[in-house]
C-alpha cells in the first residue's frame, strides 16, 4: 500500500546548538515516506557548516543556503517551491519532533477527510539539556480546544502550538506561501484555516 509523501522543511537561522537534533528527529520517524529539505538563512554562527556535515551521512537530503538572512516566511517559501509532498511540516531547527509525529499526522489526516488543511496537537516544552518542562496542554487543556472552523477561536484565544502543525499542501497552494511581509508565519496562517486537533503522544 503506497503512502503520501510528506515534506518537512526545516528553516535554519543561528540554531548551530540544536540543528542536528531537529535533523536527527526526522530521519528517526516511524514514518518512511519523507522528503527532507534543509534550508539555512545566512546563519552567521557555524550552521552551514553542521548541517553539510550531518548531510554528508544523509545525501536523500535537500540543501539550501541563503547568502543572506531573509527571513523565516521568505526562506520558507524558498524551499517550499521545490518541495514535493503532499502534506508538509515546518520544522524551525530549534524544534524536534516525536518519533510517531508523521505517522500518526498522516493517520488523523486520512479519517478527518478533504474538508481539514491542518492538523496541531500537543507538545512537550522543553529546556536545552532535553529535561522536560511543561506540556502545551498545562496552559492550553485538551478539553478546550476546538475543531473545524475555529477562526473566532484563534482569534479571542491563540492555543496552537505552532511547532505541532501538519499542512496539506492544497492548502498552502492556496494562500500562495507564507505572506512575506511578516516576520512570523503562524497566527496570520492559522486564522485562515481549519484545523483537527491530535494529541499524538
Amino acid at each position: 500500500m503506497s503512502t503520501p509523501l510528506v515534506t518537512i522543511i526545516c528553516v535554519c537561522y543561528n540554531q548551530a546548538r540544536f540543528v542536528e537534533a531537529a535533523l536527527d528527529s526526522v530521519i528517526n520517524q516511524t514514518y518512511n515516506d519523507i522528503e527532507l529539505i534543509v534550508i539555512d538563512d545566512g546563519s552567521t554562527d557555524g550552521s552551514p557548516k553542521i548541517i553539510k556535515r550531518w548531510i554528508a551521512n544523509h545525501p536523500e537530503t535537500t540543501l539550501l543556503i541563503n547568502a543572506t538572512n531573509l527571513g523565516y516566511c521568505k526562506t520558507f517559501n524558498k524551499a517550499y517551491k521545490i518541495s514535493k509532498g503532499e502534506y508538509v511540516i515546518d520544522l524551525a531547527a530549534d524544534d524536534i519532533l516525536l518519533p510517531n509525529r508523521v505517522e500518526v499526522g498522516i493517520k488523523v489526516f486520512m479519517k478527518a477527510g478533504q474538508d481539514y488543511g491542518v492538523t496541531f496537537s500537543d507538545a512537550e516544552h522543553v529546556e536545552e539539556q532535553g529535561t522536560l518542562l511543561r506540556l502545551h496542554s498545562d496552559k492550553y487543556p485538551h478539553h478546550t480546544i476546538p475543531s473545524g472552523d475555529i477562526y473566532k477561536d484563534v482569534i479571542d484565544r491563540y492555543f496552537i502550538c505552532s511547532p505541532t502543525m501538519m499542512f496539506r499542501r492544497s492548502v498552502i497552494d492556496h494562500l500562495s506561501g507564507y505572506d512575506e511581509l511578516l516576520a512570523f508565519e503562524d497566527f496570520d496562517f492559522a486564522s485562515l484555516n481549519s484545523f483537527t486537533p491530535h494529541k499524538y503522544f
